[in-house]
């Protein structure tokens, strides 16, 4: 049963009750109050049984109607989904965040922050609460709240208000332009303020930025190039340029003197020049070299290619001594060198004689047969020594080996004077009388 229904019946119950005389009181929000009917505050007991609000409407004692069965709920048609994708719940607005599609269900994306660029068909600003809105400067309005200076409705920067409403300049220094020949200085305009550059007077001194000009002055509002500097240093040998583009590390900077090359002359024309005889140039004059290795220019056959010994000295021009120096590296380098290595032996078993490991001079206690030399030293430049390079059984010239008292014997074991051991082989050093020849 319905409430409508037991609300029908307590009021039925309430007339009644009014007409037999009853009391009724009212409650203060005008309900009437009941309770009295019975200690409960429930139906009079006295009232029929089928007129008790649980049991439905009040009839003529007829039983009260079924109750209507619910309706079937799967026999209800199927809701449509609200969206099947994410851009089925796009808004077209971007600031509100990226919506997206959950079940069948559109679910809000995130807002943007406030400021973010934006743009829609219709609207090119920022992002402020989830809406994409217009840009505010430069709008042709000045809004101060917003921190604007300026609004010329522009968005040329440099006229006096810059695109972000701001003035171009607040202060002289802002307007620095490294010109030597303007002032520098912060003006009002009709936009805002302006950095404006007024000539200073022509004549007046600058530097140009080229250390390669002196004496530079301003003219209309710029500092034009003075005299070219000098950088000439009085040397004949050397090339005076300014470079700017070089190194400053230099202390001549920005002057350079580059040395000219240096020239030797070939008195001998065996191509190697005379230190003595020098001059600088560009390119070489005549009959001059690039090198000063000769040590005798007026003998072609001294000169570092020299590569033959020669037994006798030469003597340069006026120089009053000789030198054996052919090859000009500044001493003479003797052909043989060292005294001889190894001592001479016979050897019976191949019947020769033999004992030289490495040819040399003759070593002291060799007699050299003629005695116009000793023997234990290398000889000088010139000199004549003993040079030993074989050995030999023959008795040396005049000598018979022993036969006869001859005055020197060279024998294996007759070593005296008057020996006559003529079974004995002489084995003796070949001592050759030479020149020491140097270049």
């Amino acid at each position: 049963m319905t409430r409508l229904f037991q609300t029908l019946c307590i009021a039925t119950l309430v007339a009644a009750a009014t007409a037999c005389g009853s009391v009724v009181q009212e409650e203060p929000d005008g309900r009437a109050d009941v309770s009295e009917f019975t200690e409960t505050g429930d139906v009079p007991r006295d009232v029929p049984v089928d007129l008790r609000a649980e049991d439905g409407p009040i009839t003529d004692g007829e039983p009260p109607p079924d109750t209507p069965d619910a309706p079937d709920t799967a026999d209800a048609p199927d809701v449509e989904p609200e969206c099947l994708q994410a851009s089925d719940c796009d808004d077209g607005e971007p600031c509100n965040g990226d919506e997206m599609c959950d079940s069948g269900t559109c679910v809000p994306g995130t807002f943007l922050r406030d400021g973010t660029p934006c743009a829609t068909a219709s609207v090119s600003g920022t992002c402020q609460a989830g809406w994409c809105v217009p840009t505010l400067c430069p709008n042709g309005v000045v809004n101060p709240e917003a921190g604007e200076e300026c609004d010329d409705g522009g968005s040329v920067a440099g006229d006096g208000c810059e695109p972000n409403c701001r003035y171009t300049c607040h202060g002289n220094l802002e307007c620095a332009d490294d010109n030597p020949c303007t002032g520098d200085r912060c003006a009002e305009n009709e936009a805002g303020q302006i950095c404006v550059h007024p000539s200073v007077a022509d004549g007046t001194e600058c530097e140009d930025g080229n250390p390669c000009t002196v004496e530079d002055e301003c003219s209309g509002g710029t500092c034009t190039a003075g005299d070219s500097r000098s950088c000439d240093d009085d040397d004949d040998c050397t090339t005076d340029t300014c470079d700017p583009t070089r190194s400053a590390g230099t202390l001549s900077f920005p002057c350079f003197h580059d040395r000219l090359p240096n020239w030797y002359y070939d008195e001998d024309r065996d191509t190697f020049g005379d230190p003595a005889q020098s001059l600088c140039a560009r390119t070489a004059p005549t009959h001059y070299v690039a090198n000063d290795d000769d040590c005798c220019d007026q003998l072609s056959a001294v000169n570092p290619d020299h590569s033959a010994y020669e037994a006798t000295p030469y003597r340069c021009g006026d120089f009053t001594f000789d030198s054996y120096d052919w090859n000009c590296n500044g001493a003479p380098e003797p052909e043989r060198e060292g005294l001889v290595v190894g001592t001479c032996r016979y050897e019976p078993s191949s019947g020769t004689c033999r004992g030289i490991t490495t040819p040399g001079w003759c070593a002291v206690g060799v007699t050299p047969p003629d005695g116009t030399y000793t023997c234990g030293d290398t000889p000088g430049c010139g000199e004549i020594g003993g040079w030993v390079s074989e050995c030999t059984t023959a008795p040396p010239a005049g000598l018979d080996g022993g036969t006869d008292a001859e005055t020197f014997l060279d024998v294996a074991t007759d070593t005296a004077d008057g020996g006559t051991d003529t079974s004995t082989t002489t084995c003796r050093p070949v001592v050759v009388a030479t020149v020491q020849r140097c270049r």
